[in-house]
């Protein structure tokens, strides 16, 4: 055995490897077997790039279902699940082009603002940036802290996780608790004409 090959993940990749090579000549149930293998690294994996807004269970569904449409393609001797990740990867992509495009009401519009409002191309004009820069400095600064490290600093949620000391799910729903109140605080400023 390798070094540093744990005997568990050996153990889990050849079995993979052999549900991949009964799929592909036809045994469809033994790609439950993959599913089984791979879900919990992908989630964990999405967990990291997903951004709000964005269900977890759907791009994991989806990027399994397109694995098992283009399994044919999938070259034996290579890592499975690197190759699952980066079709996951592509339908992560094409969910925030969606957001971006039909975003609806405050809450979606204030997740594409959280993701550029520190870039230099923000796709928002600069009166709308300008209130959710106002609204972040009324955060308490732990918060601040929260939608700093996440959204400008790009930090995963199990990264944040581990240095709050907490579970990615409980950061997530703090993240969304901020969102909340950001979203609220810029109706208010645009109801105010922003002068408020």
């Amino acid at each position: 055995m390798a070094a540093g090959v744990h005997p568990q993940r050996m153990d889990t990749s050849k079995i993979v490897e052999d549900a991949i090579r009964r799929t592909q000549v036809g045994e469809r149930e033994a790609f439950h077997v993959i599913v089984e293998r791979t879900e919990r690294p992908l989630r964990l994996w999405l967990a990291g790039l997903a951004g709000p807004g964005i269900e977890l269970d759907d791009i994991a569904q989806r990027a399994f279902i397109t694995a098992y449409q283009r399994l044919h393609t999938f070259q034996a001797g290579t890592a499975f699940l690197p190759w699952l990740c980066a079709i996951a990867h592509n339908h992560l992509r094409d969910e925030h082009k969606r957001l971006a495009r039909h975003g609806t009401g405050a809450l979606s519009e204030l997740d594409q603002l959280a993701w550029t409002a520190g870039q230099e191309s923000a796709p928002y004009g600069e009166e709308t940036v300008a209130d959710l820069r106002r609204c972040l400095a009324l955060l308490p600064p732990s918060q601040a802290d929260l939608i700093d490290r996440h959204y400008r600093q790009g930090h995963p949620l199990a990264e944040i996780a581990v240095i709050l000391a907490t579970t990615a799910g409980a950061v997530r729903t703090r993240l969304y608790a901020v969102r909340k109140r950001l979203a609220s605080c810029l109706q208010l400023r645009a109801q105010l004409g922003g002068g408020a």
